[in-house]
């Protein structure tokens, strides 16, 4: 069986076979002849027709024998499908494509995705992100045939159609990254829509008001300045009235210096999503499969930096764009246990967020279901005053689990389709949660309700069958898991076709390939490693490699670790400075407790997030969503980051900035940070279990052991006894080095007193901790 063929038309010509680019094209008209009947593959062509259309200016013999040479051309050129059968169908009359020939033709592609992406006036950002990738340009850009005014004519209406359809998906995409506050990607489609229409007006606006969300004053003036000349010059007028009220907008945004990023570059090099249909089509069914039983749980696996969070999120915003169904997410951290962490910390997001179609009112929630949902939301908590008295064992579990699933009833969106009225809890990392976690996930996919539950969650294939048993489910079933594996070289093939222009695309891709291994991590840091040294920069709109990749500096050594620090090495001190606390912090951080932390003015770590972000070692963190597209954006669109909650892009970057920090530093670093934790009014209760990991991994046992207590007995009071016990042990030890540090027999006795109190009152939690909860049927 022969290769498919690769044919691309968008933003210039490429025909290649495997990895091969196929010449021995005699002519533009042969080139031609080829893309006019790929446009009419669904029919045959008759000869009369395309004579004339190439070939008009000859006699209609002489434009025959044209034709015949270039069919010939093009018979000898692309393969044949087997040996007694040709590629190109040719009798007396009519001219066609052998069905059976396999083609991938970008501009079918860029049809399919675009109709799905906009099916039935539902926005898909998933499937318009595939269709930008695609329309890398006009319609054979630079191509024309002086003397076939026929055919000139039918290409420049399908190239002015295509370029519409194209500026349509920009525009869709650039409003529903606006309306998240995604202001990087917003950047580079509101860019991209600029570029094929110029004199838009819209285009220019979306940029000034997307460098104004972003503190980027003197940038917003620049792209106004540009329309302006730009208008004066081709149209002799000057920007309308809306535009300029767009603008005092975004020099209103703020007082701030704005960031001078590279002329021309506002964000990095933009991966696609590519090699991922199967897996999407996946999680399609499970999908379905949760709104069908009412209750359903599906694991996405695959080895670190395989791309799970990414593909599920993916998925999860087309979900939520089409139906407005609510997503809540929920992370776990095996650095710092929390009680149920994933679930609590869906319960926190929902609670903060308020999303949903539904107005959100406690009212709405009887006075036991808010006490018992209290004990693990210290804001709800906060506004009840003290929660109801413990109850122990399982009755007390049942309780508790009972009133987690009615309270999480509430944030449902409403609308007349059964998408509409649906919860998804996306929760990463799921191999990092603790039994009690997944006791209470059980429980809660087994529990009855009024509204169909998804719970999709992210976890290691080391983990996949364990997790699956925990979960209620068989160990090997195929219907509640999914495995991610490594891209194929076709799929590095799509990522520098989307980059580059043809002529360097190859090469990409063999870089990619032999340097990236399949794994998406790799392959972006990589790009964005390329990007950072100059090698990949973007020239008048177009991402191309400024010199050779073959040989890179013998500093180089390829592991992830080594590109992260290179990365960050050429960003400013201050900036390295605050990726390193952030490090510090974790895989989450506050810009507050970073300014706190670094006793910085705002606007310094203001500036120092905003490299970060563009240079994709951080984003924004999503906790809850319910439509990227209509008026609830839960991303924080604005330029102020005092409140706003951020993540590195990877756990593994966060990993490699940590290591790199050396022992004594470290200790430094988590004292400051547990000085700033305690400093904070009330912090004790809502942040002990942070105080106690900074304050422990700072060697300062003696001030840990409150802290440890503290969580240890928070935990015991909701009944999580593996993270009770954890905190139990974690504080013995500390008492324990405490002691051991004790010169007084005082001290020591005190210690020693301490260590006792403490295994009595572990000993009463395990006598009176209940068994693990096994019935889903509880209201």
């Amino acid at each position: 069986m022969i290769a498919r063929l690769t044919i691309r038309c968008l933003g210039g010509f490429e025909v290649r076979l495997g990895d091969r680019t196929l010449d021995g094209f005699e002519s533009q008209k042969v080139r031609a002849l080829l893309v006019f009947l790929l446009f009419h593959r669904d029919r045959r062509s008759s000869r009369d027709r395309l004579a004339s259309l190439l070939w008009p200016e000859k006699e209609e013999e002489a434009a025959r024998r044209n034709l015949r040479q270039a069919v010939y051309n093009l018979k000898r050129v692309l393969p044949a499908i087997d040996d007694q059968t040709e590629a190109v169908l040719a009798d007396r009359d009519h001219i066609a494509f052998h069905p059976r020939l396999s083609i991938w033709f970008d501009v079918d592609e860029f049809h399919k995705s675009r109709q799905r992406g906009l099916f039935e006036d539902r926005v898909d950002p998933h499937y318009l992100a595939e269709a930008a990738g695609v329309y890398r340009g006009d319609l054979l850009q630079a191509f024309s045939i002086k003397d076939s005014s026929e055919f000139e004519h039918w290409l420049s209406h399908e190239r002015t159609q295509l370029r519409e359809q194209a500026a349509n998906v920009y525009r869709t995409l650039v409003e529903c990254y606006l309306a998240r506050g995604e202001i990087r990607l917003g950047t580079r489609f509101a860019h991209r829509l600029a570029t094929i229409d110029p004199l838009s007006e819209e285009a220019h606006g979306y940029l000034i008001q997307l460098y104004g969300y972003s503190g980027r004053r003197s940038r917003a003036v620049a792209q106004y300045e540009t329309l302006r000349h730009l208008l004066d010059e081709e149209l002799g007028i000057e920007p309308s009235a809306e535009t300029q009220k767009i603008l005092a907008v975004a020099l209103s945004e703020g007082e701030r210096d704005a960031i001078k990023p590279e002329e021309g570059e506002p964000v990095g090099p933009l991966l696609p999503l590519v090699g991922r249909r199967s897996p999407f089509e996946q999680l399609e069914e499970q999908w379905r499969q949760a709104l069908d039983s009412g209750r359903h749980a599906t694991l996405v696996c695959g080895e670190p930096g395989v791309g799970k969070t990414r593909l599920v999120r993916s998925f999860l915003d087309s979900v939520s764009s089409r139906s407005g169904t609510t997503v809540l997410k929920g992370r776990c951290d095996e650095a710092i246990p929390r009680p149920y962490q994933p679930i609590a910390q869906v319960l926190q997001n929902a609670f903060s967020s308020h999303t949903g179609d539904v107005e959100f009112s406690l009212e709405m929630v009887s006075t036991k279901v808010l006490q018992e949902v209290a004990r693990l939301l210290p804001d709800l908590a906060d506004l009840l005053g003290a929660p109801a008295a413990a109850v122990e064992g399982t009755e007390g579990r049942h309780k508790l689990f009972s009133c987690i699933g009615s309270f999480l009833d509430l944030f449902i969106s409403s609308g007349d389709s059964r998408e509409a009225g649906a919860l998804i809890l996306f929760l990463d990392d799921l191999d990092a949660a603790d039994n009690d976690s997944l006791q209470l996930l059980r429980y809660l996919v087994q529990r009855s309700g009024p509204h169909p539950l998804w719970i999709v969650a992210t976890c290691d294939s080391n983990s996949r069958a364990n997790l699956l048993e925990r979960l209620g489910e068989d160990r090997d079933s195929s219907d509640h898991a999914l495995e991610l594996e490594r891209l194929d070289a076709l799929a590095s093939e799509e990522i520098a076709a989307a980059l580059v222009n043809e002529r360097q695309a190859a090469g990409l891709a063999d870089f990619l390939v032999e340097r990236g291994g399949g794994l998406p991590v790799a392959i972006t840091a990589w790009i964005n490693y390329l990007w950072d040294e100059g090698i990949l920069r973007s020239l008048s709109g177009e991402w191309r490699l400024t010199r050779t990749i073959d040989d890179l500096p013998p500093t180089v050594d390829g592991s992830l670790d080594h590109l992260v620090l290179q990365r960050l090495s050429h960003l400013p001190s201050s900036t390295r400075r605050l990726a390193t606390l952030a490090s510090i912090i974790g895989q989450q951080f506050t810009a507050d407790l970073l300014q706190e932390a670094e006793e910085e003015h705002m606007t310094v770590i203001d500036l120092g997030l905003q490299i970060l972000l563009e240079r994709w070692l951080v984003q924004r963190h999503v906790s809850s969503w319910s439509t990227p597209y209509n008026e609830t954006a839960t991303e924080h669109s604005g330029r102020e980051t005092a409140g706003d909650t951020f993540e590195f892009s990877h756990r593994r970057i966060q990993q490699a900035i940590y290591r790199a920090v050396s022992p004594g530093r470290r200790r430094f670093l988590h004292r400051q940070l547990a000085e700033v934790l305690a400093s904070r009014g009330g912090a004790e209760d809502r942040q002990c279990e942070a105080l106690a990991f900074h304050l422990s991994h700072a060697g300062q046992w003696r001030e840990a052991f409150p802290y440890l207590q503290m969580a240890a007995r928070k935990a015991a009071a909701v009944m999580a006894a593996e993270t009770a016990t954890f905190y139990f042990e974690k504080a013995d030890l500390a008492a324990a080095q405490a002691a051991e540090s004790s010169d007084e027999e005082e001290h020591l006795e005190h210690w020693r007193a301490q260590r006792e109190e403490l295994q009595r009152q572990y000993r009463r939690f395990l006598a009176t901790s209940s068994s693990p909860v096994d019935n889903g049927s509880g209201n």
